[in-house]
Parts: structure tokens; sequence; C-alpha cells
């Protein structure tokens, strides 16, 4: 892990789309959900960062998560806080996820770095991130980090490094597969398998109503 010198980011360019400088430190997430609602997974997700006290230095825990179904899609544990491992965790969720509409952080620099701004141009995802010290507005991730580091406890109980990875591991798991969520009354894997069926079931409805209309006709 190393700490990169950061240069002068790139903005993002979309195809028919040039966002002005200011526009990659703008809460796009929050002016989406003020104009439409969050309907469906991979809207938007968030990221987001944490450190988990073991014996006398720490674990960082970076996480992704789908602002709709709550579920944690990409996660990195390090012992460095850096654009590596908060990379990795994005990584791992476009690997499973494919790739949201939305991306949103604080203005850390490990988000503002070239890389990390780089890989969202790379795959036309809009780049939202909080004002500056306003965690609220990244309020999904640090709502999940508050109950997360509280059911996860204290990890100096470990006798070994490796004990306390898979027991953070473990946690996540929970959380995702056995966790009621109080938002969306669910565990957030079986919600989105839900929320996937009726997407579905609504798109073959529309192609039924089409097809029926055309034999009209």
């Amino acid at each position: 892990n190393i700490f990169p010198i950061y240069k002068k980011l790139r903005y993002i360019v979309k195809k028919d789309d040039l966002l002005k400088p200011s526009s990659i430190f703008t809460n796009q997430l929050k002016i989406f959900i003020q104009d439409n609602k969050l309907t469906k997974p991979n809207q938007a997700w968030s990221t987001d960062f944490t450190y988990l006290p073991y014996r006398y230095s720490f674990l960082y825990l970076s996480t992704v998560i789908d602002t709709y179904t709550k579920e944690i899609l990409g996660f990195h544990i390090s012992k460095r806080h850096t654009t590596e491992m908060t990379l990795a965790a994005l990584k791992m969720a476009t690997s499973g996820r494919g790739h949201p509409m939305i991306h949103h952080s604080d203005q850390g620099s490990e988000y503002k770095a070239e890389s990390y701004q780089q890989y969202l141009q790379d795959n036309n995802i809009i780049c939202s991130m909080s004002k500056k010290s306003s965690p609220w507005e990244n309020g999904y991730q640090e709502s999940f980090y508050g109950k997360y580091r509280y059911e996860l406890g204290n990890l100096n109980r470990f006798k070994t490094e490796i004990e306390a990875i898979e027991a953070i591991i473990l946690q996540l798991h929970y959380y995702n597969n056995k966790r009621i969520h109080t938002t969306i009354r669910d565990t957030p894997v079986l919600f989105r398998q839900k929320e996937l069926k009726r997407l579905r079931l609504e798109e073959e409805t529309k192609v039924s109503s089409f097809s029926r209309a055309g034999q009209l006709d």
C-alpha cells in the first residue's frame, strides 16, 4: 500500500456531456433523489471506509453499498487507508453487479485520486460527492458503520489478525444475508432478489401488452 502523489484531477467527460470542473464535487445523488426516486438496484452506490481498532493499530474497512437495496456489494480490508483500498472495494462491486448510474462518496483524497476518478470515467459512472465536513450527506454509509461496529464488537478478543479479519468478513455476510434491515424490512440480499423479480415481471407485462396491442392492430 502506498500513498500516491495526486496529479491535477481529470474531470469526467461523458460522450455528449462535458461536466464543468466544479461538477465533480456536487452531490449528484441528492439532486437525483430530489427529482426522482430510487426505484431499483444499481441506480446509486455509496462508498466510504472506517477504522477498526485492533491491538495497537487499526484495520481499515472500505465498503460499497447499494443505496436502494442496502446490500454491501464490495469491500476491502487494509492496514492503511489508501486509494488502492477504496478502488479494490469498488472493483469487487463492479465485478459482481455491473456498474451503477451514480457513485457517491465524501471528498476524501482516496476518492479524488486520479486513478479512482479515471475508473469512474472509464465505466461511465457519474461521480457524486458530499460537501466537505458534511458526513450526513453520506448517511447511508454512516448509518451502516455505526451499527456494524457495534455488532462486530471489540476485535481485541481475537488472538491473531487473521481471526480478526475473518470476523470482519463474517459480520458483513451476516449483515447481507441474515440481518433484517429496518428500512426495507428484509435482508439486503433477499430484498434485491425480490426487486429483480418484480422488475422482470413488470417488463414481461409490458412486452405482453405490446404484443396484444399489435395483434389488435
